[in-house]
């Protein structure tokens, strides 16, 4: 629930041909009232946003660009989860986990075990050591810049594939 209340002046002063407003309002010490009408205002808890509506949060994000989702000017991090079976053949190749277009860094664990941290092109981390046979958890941070908060909308999160790939040892 929103609750905004509006604040009157505590003094108005006029000089000359202009109006000056000395005021503080309490939340913001350090700030003045803005001049247009709309005074700043937090909005508190779970939701997304969506062609400039609040909608309730998604739960699920797929594999493209949050800002498509619901989250035009989130800046931050999101995990992504995944539960994957592997059989016991793969355990004798080194294994890759590869990470195709990614905004902008990722980490990973695998099993509740950090395996790394990629800033860059390639996401490419060795995962051998982490996976074990049957049923293992991906765990993956995608962290987008603080853009998306500061100015429009750019894309974030993965955008491509994540595959496990073998390769002989």
């Amino acid at each position: 629930m929103l609750n905004y209340r509006t604040h009157l002046p505590d003094k108005v002063l006029v000089y000359g041909l202009g109006i000056k407003i000395d005021i503080k309002l309490p939340e913001y010490p350090d700030r003045m009232p803005s001049f247009h009408g709309i005074e700043p205002f937090t909005l508190i808890g779970d939701f997304s946003v969506k062609n400039d509506k609040i909608f309730p949060l998604t739960k699920n994000l797929d594999l493209k660009d949050w800002s498509k989702q619901g989250f035009p000017n989130y800046s931050g991090g999101i995990w992504y989860k995944q539960k994957f079976n592997i059989n016991k053949e793969y355990l004798t190749h080194r294994l890759f986990l590869e990470v195709n277009k990614v905004k902008e860094t990722i980490e990973v664990k695998i099993n509740g075990k950090n395996v790394g941290f990629r800033p860059w092109n390639p996401f490419k981390l060795e995962v051998t050591n982490y996976i074990e046979p049957g049923v293992n958890e991906l765990e993956i941070l995608v962290k987008n810049t603080a853009a998306n908060f500061f100015t429009f909308p750019k894309k974030s999160g993965i955008l491509g594939t994540v595959k496990i790939v073998p390769y002989e040892k």
